[in-house]
């Protein structure tokens, strides 16, 4: 597959991440944070406030590009330690130093945020001990809990793990048309199954709930190449924005499922199939090979969302302290300043933290298994 297919994948993965984003920033401007703060209204940036979706959108994306990378690289169980070696550095080092610095930013937010009970920011005021802390690093807390410390999104990261320690044995059993169909389908419905029946406990139970969305983004990097159709981009956006759009009014409660739907009528699981659908629209839409500035703009905003979905909370939590120390106390005036300090402040950063931190992390994952130039010329002598 040309690299630059997988630009409209890395495009949706900076939308999902800019969702994350506009959902923190618009639950920390709802929070009243005196007496005289004004109450929240609805408002246009309401429509993209796609949190559920935007993890949903994250899961079918890297469901359908691992699927692209290495479909066709696990051919057996030897295959499998390079791949979890390669996505423990992808994920691992960026995790373990982000919870180094949140550890450190809630001592300064304890001693900057006055306290007002029962507002969404105080989850970082949680006290945690030294046991929290490994279970955390373990990426096993969705197991055994507690939840929301230290940061709040971390909640997806042991589940996009355990997602990588399940794909290598679906990628296994894929051995032709029909096994590559069946699997991911058996995969996402024994996940959801599992959910529905409440089989295996856990703290968290979105491993298995939100299963079929990585399990539907599987599917639809097989699927896509029988269909021979190149959507035009400009067609694309359009459709993409339509989906939005629709989550954005079911998000907010504007329109509510029906009931008579069959598992849609729950509105994480609609947004579950959206992000499928739309991983799929972008594996068939027809993207240009030249690229504008804006392109790239959007090309390197979806390469450091990683770091972005990491970090962006030190910015939330910056933001809310200081609308408090500046008496801000209107609530259009409180998302402008939370949304521009963390949106630019966030953006920023990761271009930072990608550059010293993400891709130090997978080189060095990836160099365990790249081969010698001496071993390389001599495989290709005996050939």
């Amino acid at each position: 597959m040309n690299g630059y297919k997988f630009n409209a994948l890395t495009w949706l993965r900076g939308a999902a991440a800019f969702f994350v984003i506009v959902n923190h920033v618009i639950l920390s401007a709802r929070e009243q944070y005196s007496n005289i703060d004004s109450a929240p209204f609805i408002q246009p940036l309401d429509i993209l406030n796609l949190g559920m979706f935007a993890v949903y959108l994250f899961f079918a994306l890297s469901g359908a590009t691992l699927t692209l990378n290495y479909a066709t690289k696990i051919k057996s169980v030897k295959d499998f330690f390079p791949f979890y070696v390669k996505r423990f550095f992808r994920i691992w080092p960026s995790f373990a130093v982000s919870m180094l610095v949140f550890i450190i930013f809630i001592e300064f937010f304890k001693a900057s945020y006055p306290l007002h009970k029962g507002a969404w920011i105080e989850l970082f005021l949680k006290n945690y001990s030294l046991v929290n802390v490994f279970q955390y690093l373990s990426l096993s807390f969705n197991i055994t809990g507690p939840r929301d410390l230290f940061n709040g999104p971390y909640w997806s990261l042991p589940v996009e793990f355990q997602y990588y320690l399940l794909l290598p044995f679906v990628l296994i059993c894929m051995r032709n048309k029909l096994t590559s169909v069946l699997m991911p389908l058996i995969a996402g419905a024994a996940c959801y199954v599992i959910y529905s029946l409440k089989l295996i406990p856990m703290d968290r139970p979105e491993l298995f709930k939100m299963g079929f969305s990585f399990f539907g983004g599987v599917l639809v990097a097989v699927i896509y190449p029988f269909f021979k159709i190149k959507i035009p981009i400009a067609v694309s956006i359009t459709i993409f924005l339509v989906v939005i759009a629709i989550c954005g009014v079911v998000a907010n409660r504007i329109v509510h499922m029906p009931e008579s739907l069959p598992i849609i009528n729950d509105p994480n699981n609609f947004f579950g199939v959206c992000a499928v659908l739309v991983v799929g629209l972008a594996l068939l839409t027809d993207v240009p090979k030249t690229k504008s500035r804006l392109d790239s703009f959007f090309m390197y905003y979806g390469e450091v969302s990683y770091s972005t979905y990491l970090f962006h909370m030190l910015f939330v939590g910056v933001s809310v302290v200081l609308l408090i120390d500046l008496n801000i106390h209107g609530y259009l005036e409180k998302l402008l300043l939370i949304f521009i300090i963390t949106t630019v402040g966030s953006y920023y950063f990761s271009k930072i933290t990608f550059v010293f931190l993400e891709k130090p992390s997978i080189a060095l994952g990836a160099s365990f298994f790249r081969k010698k130039p001496s071993q390389h010329m001599s495989e290709i002598r005996t050939q």
